[in-house]
């Protein structure tokens, strides 16, 4: 029997460090153009990939990941920033609603993705207190106050990554998830831009650090607390995504049963 292989993708390091330490071994296999590792787990092969942040770098690696090793499964998973004060830091949620916010008109796209999780799918969330969430997804990271507050009505969360990955599963007729934990909740602003610190894989540079804290002292204790906020949403991260790889595979076959509202042109295949 062929092993089903879950393609996993996360854009930042720190996104799925905590989730890469508690399954080992992992096997790296290569480095360039992106970071991608292999454990084979039973009836199942996991490829992990760290994307880089944004439409561009998600987009590219989702195509060099699927022509390389073709998968079975797409699951995309990391931080997100809340959009309604019932979150809080560390909570995870399954993505069900993917909108991409135009911030020049602050209006959604009129293409939007849209998936009513299967009963297994429920279950799997409630036993790991993951509730379910609309996510929106914008080309950089934006402040909070820019979203209109009719956006922030329901549990939302914001990214860069997700809607595209969306559509990648939809053009390839992929079953898709995707798990997102809350870095920074409703009240919380970051304080600084990523790319500010990091380069577009996502990865801390000491010289950009340097550079923006002569530039700006007060950003001292903006790194230092979104980095308290980065481990507490990284554990629970981890935590759900090591059950969710771990679920038989049967369970998980299951779940990609779910149904998906997609453009009726291009309906995405709900199984293996």
């Amino acid at each position: 029997m062929k092993k089903v292989r879950i393609g996993l993708f996360a854009a930042l390091p720190w996104e799925l460090h905590a989730f890469k330490r508690g399954l080992e071994p992992w096997s790296l296999l290569c480095r360039k153009p992106f970071r991608a590792f292999s454990h084979p787990c039973g009836d199942r092969e996991l490829l992990l990939v760290e994307t880089g942040m944004g439409k561009e770098m998600v987009e590219t690696a989702l195509n060099w990941a699927y022509w390389s090793w073709p998968f079975d499964l797409l699951v995309s998973f990391g931080f997100a920033g809340a959009l309604h004060e019932s979150m809080r830091v560390g909570q995870c949620f399954f993505g069900r609603d993917f909108h991409y916010l135009d911030t020049q008109s602050l209006e959604l796209v009129s293409v939007y993705y849209t998936i009513v999780p299967h009963a297994t799918v429920l279950a799997f969330c409630d036993s790991n207190n993951a509730g379910l969430s609309r996510i929106i997804t914008t080309l950089r990271q934006e402040s909070k106050s820019l979203f209109p507050e009719h956006l922030k009505t329901v549990p939302t969360v914001v990214d860069m990554e997700t809607y595209f990955s969306a559509r990648f599963a939809n053009e390839y007729r992929l079953p898709f998830f995707c798990f997102r934990s809350i870095s920074d909740a409703y009240h919380h602003e970051l304080g600084f831009q990523v790319e500010d610190i990091c380069d577009e894989k996502g990865h801390v540079r000491i010289p950009r650090v340097v550079r923006n804290i002569k530039d700006k002292p007060s950003s001292i204790r903006s790194f230092l607390l979104s980095w308290v906020r980065s481990r507490v949403a990284g554990r629970n991260l981890g935590r759900l995504m090591k059950a969710f790889v771990s679920l038989p595979c049967s369970w998980i076959v299951e779940m990609t049963q779910s149904k998906g509202d997609w453009p009726e042109t291009q309906r995405v295949r709900r199984s293996f």
